[in-house]
């Protein structure tokens, strides 16, 4: 699991590597297309669920500084957004630091809620699905953290397969279900 630090607002924050910044662009580019393309077809009812939502801050070790991140960006995406966004974080001390976040940046509980429990259990996420519009149009992400979620639940480490990273981007973001990845190369 990633290190989690106290951040400037007083409130954790999960420390990432320079990657993490391009992964942060590219999901806000993904929620900002996919708002766009549904806006005509779905006004009103597109929802946004994130499972492993971690607290919404991130902080760069090597630069020092602090970065918003995927529920954040997801949150405050400008016009068109999401109707209703559910976050579900197992961890209750970041789970609280996220919603803590959402409502210092104005996001009203009626828009945005955080939900603390397991991502696997069924309940849990019956009451966010429950929160998001119905009917609706509902964008999945979750970031998970394989080699640490692994560990937390098993006591060993996952097999090394899963820490081996891929040589081809198209080839790794399929294997995360990422939609675009049959296009060509470049083309996003």
């Amino acid at each position: 699991m990633s290190e989690v630090i106290v951040a400037s607002d007083r409130l954790p924050a999960r420390l990432i590597k320079p990657h993490t910044h391009e992964k942060f662009y590219l999901h806000r580019r993904y929620c900002s297309i996919f708002n766009s393309g549904m806006q005509k077809q779905w006004p009103r009812n597109r929802g946004y669920l994130e499972l492993f939502a971690g607290s919404g801050l991130a902080y760069d070790a090597i630069t020092g500084a602090e970065h918003e991140a995927s529920p954040i960006l997801a949150a405050t995406l400008n016009s068109p957004g999401f109707s209703r966004l559910a976050f579900v974080e197992y961890d209750q001390e970041l789970a609280h630091a996220l919603e803590a976040r959402l409502r210092s940046r104005g996001i009203a509980d009626g828009r945005a809620r955080v939900f603390a429990g397991d991502a696997n259990d069924r309940y849990v996420l019956a009451r966010a699905l429950a929160f998001l519009p119905d009917p609706g149009l509902i964008f999945v992400f979750a970031g998970v953290d394989y080699a640490g979620r692994a560990r937390r639940r098993s006591g060993r480490s996952p097999p090394t397969n899963v820490r081996r990273p891929a040589r081809d981007a198209r080839v790794h973001r399929a294997a995360q279900g990422d939609p675009c990845c049959h296009r060509q190369p470049g083309a996003l």
